[in-house]
């Protein structure tokens, strides 16, 4: 923890007034090893956070949030790593993947269990959608979609506003929320054009996102995102 007051020695959070000392016995460091493949720049990276809460996901895809220092702000204590508040020390978080390597032992993948998660999803409930790369510049890492008719699997090939939907793939008709507001708060409004989301791409966080309105007569048609809510979706992406 830091030091503080008349102790500090550092104009920083890296002025630490007290120790841990961890043992790790002969037993546990002799177990068999398991591989994965190493993320861009990793010697850069000191710090790594396991927070998936997806165990499929987080025995195949491995994501990991990375920091290049150790911070112990009250965000970060609070795993809320986006929002540092040193961030001119410790800097930018970023998340990464690091897949297990072929030949490693057999889990269960994301593709098996699917049909077991697309059977909790119900009509009226919103979840959150992967981003893609090129696509993050304008709401973030995710998108919201409120599903208007519970999830199928898909009876034959089709094409909706240039996305392919495969024959066998579960599919659901939604809605999606466009972010008008973005910080510790999140606001969305509903668009009401009618879109097809495949489940695949759906951000399995335990249970749909739970958004609330705002205070009464403000901000008619718009609805927020918490911040717990933000960070349980970024801790399962």
């Amino acid at each position: 923890m830091p030091a503080a007051g008349a102790e500090q020695q550092k104009p920083t959070t890296w002025s630490a007034d007290s120790r841990v000392y961890a043992f790790y016995s002969e037993k546990l460091l002799s177990k068999p090893k398991e591989h994965f493949k190493t993320y861009k720049d990793s010697k850069k990276y000191h710090v790594r956070h396991g927070m998936c809460q997806n165990a499929s996901r987080a025995e195949t895809l491995g994501p990991l949030i990375v920091g290049m220092a150790f911070c112990a702000c009250a965000k970060c204590l609070e795993f809320k790593y986006d929002e540092c508040l040193v961030k001119q020390h410790s800097g930018q978080v970023r998340t990464v993947e690091v897949p297990r390597k072929k030949g490693e032992r057999a889990v269960e993948t994301q593709a098996s269990a699917l049909p077991a998660f697309v059977a909790g999803v119900t009509a009226n409930s919103t979840w959150a959608v992967a981003a893609a790369e090129d696509s993050r510049s304008s709401e973030g890492r995710y998108w919201l979609a409120r599903i208007i008719e519970e999830p199928y699997q898909n009876p034959q090939d089709f094409i909706c506003c240039g996305e392919q939907f495969g024959k066998g793939y579960y599919i659901a008709k939604i809605h999606w929320y466009r972010c008008v507001r973005r910080g510790v708060l999140r606001s969305y409004k509903e668009e009401r054009e009618v879109s097809y989301l495949s489940m695949n791409a759906v951000i399995r966080t335990d249970g749909a996102v739970k958004m609330t309105k705002p205070p009464s007569g403000k901000r008619k048609g718009e609805l927020d995102l918490s911040s717990e809510e933000q960070t349980r979706i970024f801790n399962a992406a």
